[in-house]
């Protein structure tokens, strides 16, 4: 199996944050750079296929003083998974890395923004 390297900086959520597919709780976001995001669900996620997040970010659990408060909330962006595994930690969960496929500027200045300045607490 070709491994791939990261590219890019990634920040780990201090709390869960959840991630839905449409109104559908799809898992928890682990960590998220600019081109993507891993989550962490009960089971595993189909390799392959494109999905509609969103991501729910509180602006009161942001460092304030390190992020511009101002930031696009909730994240909502299209991804591609690219891999799903077992969790080592916790063998009934499973981890899936996406990458993001479809994401609006302003949305994706406000994760630059985030990764930047501080992680999400």
């Amino acid at each position: 199996m070709e491994k791939i390297q990261r590219e890019h900086n990634r920040v780990i959520p201090a709390s869960s944050l959840k991630v839905y597919e449409n109104s559908t709780f799809i898992g928890y976001l682990i960590d998220i750079s600019e081109n993507g995001i891993m989550i962490l669900s009960s089971s595993p996620i189909p390799q392959g296929k494109n999905y509609n997040f969103t991501v729910e970010v509180a602006k009161h659990g942001l460092h304030p003083e390190r992020v511009d408060t101002s930031c696009d909330f909730p994240f909502v962006f299209s991804a591609e998974c690219r891999w799903t595994r077992k969790d080592d930690a916790d063998k009934d969960c499973y981890l899936s890395g996406f990458a993001v496929t479809e994401i609006s500027r302003e949305q994706r200045l406000s994760v630059e923004a985030l990764i930047r300045h501080g992680h999400l607490e």
